[in-house]
């Protein structure tokens, strides 16, 4: 055998070792556009479901502002509208709700302070899509990575704060504990609501980073 002839055995050889690498490689190519404009798709609709809970925690802690409520209609109005009949009912009272002066809206806050408590529903968040796709999301540039890893760890966090809330709220029935405790209990409810409303006002423009600039990759 010549050496031409065993050059050319080798590269074969080699070729037929890389190319299962190179066909993953350009597969992966093929389908990160897609991957990416339904992780932006994604991190909008839960970015909607933020803005929500984030108004509603901070309307029944009692701790709304004009500028909470002004925050909220732009973010909905950024984000757009997803044809769910609650959404847009809730983005309608929430633009009502910003035409009010700081005043009226503090007023509003005394009028909820006077009835009796009534807990939120609330549900844990996840991306399922993102994480069934880790491994395009690899291939997006680093700062979207960073983005989308840092959220998807944070709503673990508020995925715990929201199981503490449920803990709290359950034992709001408990007939066995006094008043006082009682007060206390709602008192705590309150102060996680307030730190939900927060946090999830944090994840929001955290998140976008990815909704506004819809999609990204190296």
């Amino acid at each position: 055998m010549g050496l031409s002839e065993f050059l050319a055995l080798m590269l074969g050889w080699l070729l037929g070792l890389l190319a299962p690498a190179i066909q993953q490689h350009i597969s992966v190519k093929r389908k990160l556009p897609a991957v990416e404009q339904q992780v932006a798709v994604e991190m909008r609709e839960l970015s909607r479901q933020l803005v929500i809970i984030s108004f509603l925690c901070a309307s029944r802690s009692l701790n709304l502002s004009k500028d909470m409520v002004v925050w909220c209609r732009d973010e909905f109005e950024r984000l757009g509208d997803n044809g769910d009949n609650y959404f847009q009912e809730l983005a309608a009272q929430i633009g009502e709700t910003a035409e009010l002066s700081s005043a009226q809206i503090d007023q509003r806050n005394t009028r909820e302070a006077q009835k009796n408590f009534v807990g939120l529903s609330l549900k844990k968040y996840e991306l399922p899509y993102t994480a069934a796709n880790a491994q395009f999301i690899l291939n997006f540039d680093s700062d979207t990575q960073t983005v989308i890893w840092e959220i998807s760890n944070r709503i673990n966090t508020l995925n715990q704060e929201i199981d503490l809330v449920r803990q709290y709220q359950m034992m709001t029935f408990d007939e066995s504990i006094s008043a006082q405790n009682h007060r206390i209990i709602i008192d705590q409810i309150k102060e996680k609501y307030r730190f939900i409303s927060t946090y999830s006002r944090q994840l929001v423009e955290r998140a976008s980073l990815i909704t506004s600039a819809g999609k990204g990759r190296s």
